[in-house]
């Protein structure tokens, strides 16, 4: 009778192991799962607020290279730069944009970017101030003389 006793209680103590076990399988399915959500959501997050930063950085640096065409034509055409401190001020943002990118190649991951564009956005605000240009940086539409093929009209 012992025999079958034994027996008999390794069933049930297997019965009652067998809740816990689903319960630690479920839960290590569900951890994993999570992580892996996570870790999609993140990749995706990433990519939208680096294309967020590589958009902005893009249009400072077409910024930069436009004014900086603009002054130095009209200094060669023998115009007198109507405003004299806009060319040093435009030589200090394209230093900093220069920072910027050699500090990434280098340095990638221990990068301070908030930082770095911080002091960016406040050369460029003192660019625009004395420029007395439009500050806003967003998405153009193309110009009106550039076709799109949903525009064609057929």
């Amino acid at each position: 009778m012992s025999v079958v006793k034994d027996n008999m209680d390794d069933d049930l103590d297997s019965l009652l192991f067998v809740e816990e076990k689903f319960h630690r399988e479920g839960f290590q399915e569900g951890l994993n799962f999570g992580r892996e959500a996570a870790g999609q959501e993140a990749h995706m997050y990433g990519m939208a607020k680096g294309d967020q930063l590589a958009s902005e950085l893009g249009f400072y640096r077409g910024f930069a290279s436009m004014w900086g065409a603009l002054l130095n034509e009209g200094e060669a055409c023998g115009n007198s730069s109507p405003m004299p401190r806009a060319g040093k001020v435009l030589t200090a943002f394209q230093a900093q944009l220069d920072e910027i990118d050699t500090t990434i190649a280098i340095t990638p991951h221990n990068t301070d970017l908030p930082k770095l564009f911080a002091r960016l956005r406040t050369k460029f605000r003192q660019c625009t101030t004395l420029l007395k240009v439009d500050q806003n940086h967003r998405s153009a539409a193309p110009p009106h003389f550039i076709r799109l093929a949903d525009d064609a009209g057929y």
